[in-house]
């Protein structure tokens, strides 16, 4: 239900309030998550008259049941960052040919989409419903292609830049698979999510990189 079809009041007949840190540490996910899960109405909240969310701990469990819920998954994306940090520490980014064909301001754009996308895949792995995940991977696809024609890199140099991002969600995810000893059966879904929608963003990435490319 949507943030704000039930007072404090009545929302509070359902138990205990929790308020938005509470609620992050039950569910086991970041306080960044648990507000885009309210902001798309995934999850009912309630504003006090000072303004800060609740949430009904009856909502909260109902949701630990129905969705597939993996431990801290939520902070992926700060994960999958600081991979790239390391990768770029290594000299694994600054040698690239690829990268090293921007100017700064465009870096500063690729960071901004790098961003995106970890947050996306954090949001894949832990929401069942997809579909519009995948759809928003496509146009994510689609803005890096256009950033990617727009420097003129050679088709060679647009895949090593995907193989980059993709390999650092992909080590990220086998990171979270040790930190949490998760299951090998849960591992491999995490691996074979990351895989799809890393392909869908490719396939946009390189439709419009040839469409833009083709066009200058």
């Amino acid at each position: 239900m949507e943030e704000g079809n039930d007072t404090l009041q009545e929302i509070a007949k359902k138990g205990r309030l929790l308020s938005l840190g509470e609620a992050s540490r039950l569910l086991g996910v970041d306080e960044t998550t648990l507000r885009r899960w309210a902001d798309r109405r995934e999850l009912r909240s309630v504003r006090t008259p000072g303004g800060h969310r609740r949430f009904a701990e009856e909502d909260l469990s109902a949701l630990m049941r129905t969705k597939e819920k993996v431990p801290n998954l939520g902070s992926l994306d700060e994960v999958a960052l600081e991979e790239a940090r390391r990768r770029i520490r290594e000299g694994k980014l600054a040698d690239s040919p690829w990268y090293q064909a921007f100017d700064e301001e465009a870096r500063v754009r690729m960071r901004l989409l790098g961003r995106r996308l970890h947050t996306l895949v954090a949001d894949y792995i832990t929401n069942p419903d997809r579909k519009a995940l995948l759809a928003e991977a496509r146009s994510l696809g689609n803005e890096y292609g256009s950033q990617l024609a727009a420097v003129k890199l050679s088709l060679k140099q647009v895949f090593e830049a995907f193989l980059f991002f993709r390999d650092s969600l992909v080590d990220v995810a086998k990171r979270v698979a040790i930190d949490r000893s998760l299951p090998a059966e849960k591992a491999m879904k995490i691996q074979e999510q990351v895989a799809t929608l890393m392909d869908n963003f490719l396939l946009s990435t390189i439709e419009t990189y040839e469409r833009s490319f083709g066009a200058n």
